[in-house]
Formats: structure tokens, sequence, C-alpha cells
């Protein structure tokens, strides 16, 4: 089960499946290879723009539909952290068929805009250690932020059939093009705040915050580097032994870095380092180069097609 995926069957066939990143700033369009392929999963196609004043992202879409003969092709649209919101709530006691819509009258507790303008799914939380499931997540996002990214998607002629989340993208990825069976960690590292998520094959289990990013990592000269480096393990070690400690699970047994600036490579082996885990990039560094500004939001939507093909 996904979080916020929502479906549109159609009485026809159509042509391809393309994954979609659309931000305030950015836009990602990408098609890759299906599980069979010598190359399981790998990229076939990957178009980014940057998004300013002067640009139009309908007519950005619509060059590349245009290009890449994408027209009514199946899109898979992946929403960044900042365009909705996480909850575990309370499992409520009423039957399974009443379930979603009694945790969506409760997120008018948790939200802080009218719940007539929120759009919502959810899915259950892992157990805990002792095997007690009580909460669920429920995903909010605001109807028209929504809204507005499908009126996007169907005016260059593309078809939306799927929505999902950045957490559930990249566990897809990790899954499904980097094969990690057992328990992971992936480290997105923005501007202003880092964001560490635990998963195994199965499960997502958490995203927590931490007030730490790129800008403060690049602004230290070499000694303040290395001790924000370590501050920065020492936030990533606590979050590893809260899931040890509350789930009961195997172990983290590697670290994956999206940092969304490539100036960022030499922080790779230094965490590792530090915490005593293999880490690694989720982009090689051939494609973190090749991509270069694009390389934040590929993971995103390259996860979360990947996630429909499977699913």
């Amino acid at each position: 089960m996904s979080l916020l995926r929502r479906r549109w069957m159609f009485g026809r066939k159509l042509s391809s499946q393309v994954g979609l990143t659309l931000t305030h700033d950015g836009m990602c369009l990408v098609a890759c290879n299906n599980r069979t392929a010598e190359d399981p999963f790998g990229l076939s196609l990957c178009k980014y723009s940057s998004i300013d004043a002067s640009t139009d992202p309908l007519a950005v879409l619509q060059q590349w539909v245009g290009a890449f003969d994408l027209n009514r092709a199946c899109v898979t649209l992946t929403l960044e952290q900042d365009a909705f919101e996480v909850f575990q709530i309370d499992k409520p006691d009423v039957p399974e068929a009443d379930l979603q819509s009694a945790l969506h009258w409760k997120l008018q507790e948790y939200i802080s805009y009218p719940l007539s303008d929120a759009i919502s799914d959810v899915m259950p939380a892992p157990s805990d250690r002792h095997g007690r499931t009580s909460t669920m997540y429920v995903t909010a996002v605001r109807k028209e932020l929504l809204e507005k990214r499908l009126e996007v998607i169907r005016a260059a002629g593309l078809e939306p059939v799927s929505i999902g989340i950045e957490q559930l993208a990249l566990r897809d990825l990790l899954h499904h093009r980097l094969q990690a069976l057992e328990s992971v960690a992936a480290l997105t590292i923005e501007q202003e705040v880092s964001r560490i998520s635990i998963y195994d094959a199965q499960h997502y289990y958490f995203t927590r915050s931490i007030p730490m990013g790129s800008h403060m990592l690049l602004a230290s000269n070499l000694s303040d580097r290395v001790e924000l480096a370590d501050q920065l393990a020492l936030e990533v070690q606590r979050t590893m032994d809260y899931f040890d400690s509350y789930y009961g699970q195997a172990p983290v047994r590697k670290l994956y870095l999206l940092p969304q600036d490539t100036s960022l490579e030499w922080l790779t082996p230094e965490l590792g380092s530090l915490i005593g885990l293999t880490c690694e990039s989720i982009l090689t560094s051939t494609e973190r180069h090749s991509l270069d500004e694009a390389a934040a939001l590929v993971p995103l939507a390259w996860g979360g097609l990947i996630g429909s093909m499977v699913s």
C-alpha cells in the first residue's frame, strides 16, 4: 500500500509510463527500463528544468511531450517533502471500511488549514518490537496545490495515473533499483535541513528532521566541516538507535545519501567512517555529474515511477 497513491482507470491502452516531480523551483521527467531489461529500471530518459518567475512549466512540459512522443503517456507524480505532511495517528475503533474517512476527519486536529482543503491517504504504521500496531500514517496535501499540478500535467497532453510521496519513492528506488533488501537509511540533505528516513524491503518506518543542511556544511571552513560532520553523524546514529530500540528489527546495514549539492561528495565517505557503516550516494558519481542540477529531483521521479511499474 502506498501513501497518497490514487489511480484513474482508462478503457484504452496508454502509450508509455513516465515519472514526474514538479516543485516550485524545478521539474524532472524520467522514463526507465522495465524490470526484465538488461539494466533493470535503468534511466532511459531524464529531463530537467529549473523554474523561476520567467519559466512557464506547461510550455516546458509540452516541449518534452512533443520531442519524445509522450502524448497521453501515463504519469506518476511524486510530491516532494514540502508539498505534504505525514502524521502518525492512533487507529480509531471503526470498521475497516470506515477507517480512511475516520482518519481524514481526525486530520482537523493536526493541519493548519480547513479540512475541506485537504486530500489525504492512509497506510498502517509498522508494528513495534512487541508486534503491536495501534497507529496509522496519514498523509495530507492541500487540494489547491495538487490540482494545480494535475492541471499542468493534463494540459501538456499527459495522463496522471498515480500520485506518491518522496519517502515511498526513495523506498522503491532503493529496493528495486539498488537491491537494498535489509534495513537501510536514506539521508536527504537540503540547504537548511536534512532528513533521515529508515526502510526495509517491505516497510517505510519513519522520517526524522535534522537542523543541519548544505548551507552550514559548505559555508564552514575545513575544521568546522569536520566538526559539523561529526554532529550530523551523531544525529544519524541516534536515529538508528531509536529504530533498533522501538521496532526491534535488524539494524540498519547501509546509509544512502541524497545531497542536493554535488559539492558535498566528501561527506559520503566521512559519514561512513564516523558511523561505521557502508555509506553510498543514491546516485552513482556518473549519474550525479551528468544530471547535476537535477540530482535532487531525479530519485523522486525515478523511484515514484518504479513503484508504479511494480505495483
